[in-house]
């Protein structure tokens, strides 16, 4: 098993930043605009999609990696610039490169005008672009079963223009400039009070606060509205969402009762929600359902 593996982006030299996810590592290295080289044993990466930590190394400036995302089997880079780049599992056409092949290599995606976001989830890539509009391209989440792929980056029909993106294991979500959340997918996870499926973006009515941020996981979302208050929905088996675990409890946005403190930020994971707090005793961590090790620090 390799436990290290090198991915030059095109156009870089020398060395611009590097990015270290587990026992995985992703550098753009020195190569040429004549094509993309690298080290490995020529198998994809696919990385886990935690949070990158970044050591940046002098550079040109077009070099310079901003974002990385990681979904299931494929990942997505994107540059200072704007550029985008996908290498990975192509089966679902979430590289956005225009076939259905694997890259083992980063490959360009070809968007409209550049990004200045990226998501990537299970079998699907989402971007949002300098004009604030959103972009997907693979597995359409949300369509009926045996839906074609989308192997180029489409533009998703929203009422207004983007501020930021989230991508899940079946749905999508955007936040707008004006506050609001649109999001789409699979029915259960889309937030609005059914469980049917929605391939097209659809408003969260009973939001009633603007929204300030989003996050979401495989199996649900959150967010915070502008005055602080969570907001979460989903699957809530294991009681990710801060309510008791009870049938049709998630098709819309509920009020995480397990926090009786104000988030300065949230994180989600598959069935787990945590908060950092904030106000006259902030810096504490409270997750729900509990962690086996102690949750409150301080």
């Amino acid at each position: 098993m390799t436990l290290m593996a090198y991915v030059a982006l095109q156009s870089c030299r020398p060395a611009a930043a590097l990015f270290a996810l587990g026992v995985w590592a992703v550098a753009a290295s020195a190569c040429t605009s004549g094509g993309t080289q690298g080290d490995g044993d020529g198998q994809f990466g696919p990385l886990d999609g935690g949070t990158a930590d970044v050591v940046q190394v002098q550079g040109p400036t077009s070099c310079q990696v901003a974002r990385v995302s990681a979904g299931a089997n494929h990942t997505c880079a994107l540059l200072v610039d704007g550029r985008t780049f996908c290498w990975g599992a192509n089966d679902q056409g979430q590289l956005g490169v225009g076939d259905l092949v694997t890259r083992p290599l980063p490959t360009a995606v070809a968007t409209p005008k550049p990004l200045v976001e990226v998501r990537a989830s299970n079998g699907v890539s989402c971007g949002r672009a300098t004009d604030n509009q959103v972009l997907c391209w693979g597995r359409p989440v949300g369509a009926p079963q045996g839906a074609p792929p989308v192997s180029k980056p489409v533009a998703v029909v929203l009422p207004g223009n983007s501020s930021a993106i989230v991508t899940g294991g079946d749905h999508a979500c955007a936040l707008l400039t004006d506050g609001r959340v649109f999001c789409w997918g699979r029915g259960g996870l889309v937030g609005d009070g059914t469980a049917v499926d929605r391939p097209m973006p659809v408003a969260l009515e009973a939001l009633i606060e603007p929204t300030s941020s989003l996050v979401a996981t495989f199996d649900h979302t959150c967010l915070r509205t502008t005055k602080g208050d969570l907001r979460c929905w989903g699957v809530n088996d294991t009681g990710a969402l801060g309510v008791a675990p009870e049938p049709g409890v998630g098709l819309a946005p509920v009020v995480p009762a397990a926090f009786n403190v104000v988030a300065s930020s949230v994180a989600v994971g598959p069935g787990r929600t945590c908060i950092v707090s904030t106000g006259p005793d902030p810096g504490r961590i409270f997750c729900s359902p509990p962690l086996a090790t102690p949750e409150i620090t301080g």
